[in-house]
């Protein structure tokens, strides 16, 4: 009986004595040496890198700022062939967030895909309404001022040069303070319905005149419709000025 005491207590004192030596904490430790935590900075700033070089192969020159909505918590990868890329993988808008894919390469293959979200906040220098601009009426560089805003939209194109509006009209009503774009404005009426006209005919490069009625309001720039006043004939063609509509064949 002692015999099999000793036996056991010998194989007990063995497996102690193996799980105290350094052989048996060596690959633990050696695995923790061979990782890296990759830290929340690290995906800011190669996201943040990732905007700036789509801005500027859009062509973007103008001030902006890039806020960060959320970032990942850092995490612990493997730490041979370490990579860490970015990439814009949508169309960059600003008037809402912006998502960003960070990608991890182990040996070039892919270990983790995570989504670093920000915001784009555009500045320029742009026309804004001085007062309220009622629909139709002509306006003056004095309608407007000039100030540095954000701007909400990258698809639109803002009124930069407060004598740009000179002679042009509200195509609606725009409100004090509000940020002027081109779609807003368009070239006052010249021509009302019944007012006689010069129709010009160009084909091919002969030109004809004749004489007309205009059937309905028009802008230069814009087409209407007109009567031949000798055949009654209706077309349509281009205004040119207040008494002119050009119709090219």
């Amino acid at each position: 009986m002692s015999g099999k005491i000793w036996r056991w207590g010998g194989i007990l004192f063995l497996i102690l004595a193996l799980l105290r030596s350094p052989l048996a904490l060596a690959a633990p430790q050696e695995f923790e040496a061979s990782g890296v935590t990759i830290a929340p900075e690290l995906f800011a700033e190669v996201a943040e890198k990732a905007i700036k070089e789509e801005l500027a192969a859009k062509g973007e020159e103008r001030r902006y700022e890039l806020k960060p909505l959320r970032i990942p918590e850092g995490i612990r990868v493997p730490a041979t062939d370490l990579r860490v890329e970015a990439k814009v993988t949508k169309i960059l808008r600003y008037d809402r967030s912006v998502p960003v894919s960070v990608l991890i390469y182990v040996k070039d293959s892919l270990y983790r895909r995570l989504t670093v979200y920000y915001t784009l906040e555009v500045y320029d220098t742009v026309a804004v309404a001085a007062h309220k601009l009622p629909l139709e009426k002509a306006l003056t560089a004095a309608d407007v001022r000039l100030e540095e805003r954000r701007i909400p939209s990258r698809e639109e194109v803002y009124v930069k040069d407060s004598q740009a509006v000179v002679g042009k009209v509200p195509a609606r009503v725009i409100r004090e303070g509000t940020l002027i774009t081109l779609r807003m404005l368009q070239n006052p009426l010249v021509i009302e319905p019944g007012s006689a006209v010069k129709i010009v005919a160009v084909t091919n490069g002969i030109r004809i005149e004749t004489e007309g009625v205009a059937l309905q309001r028009g802008r230069v720039g814009k087409k209407i419709r007109v009567r031949n006043a000798k055949t009654s004939k209706v077309l349509q063609g281009t205004v040119v000025n207040d008494n002119t509509v050009e119709i090219r064949t």
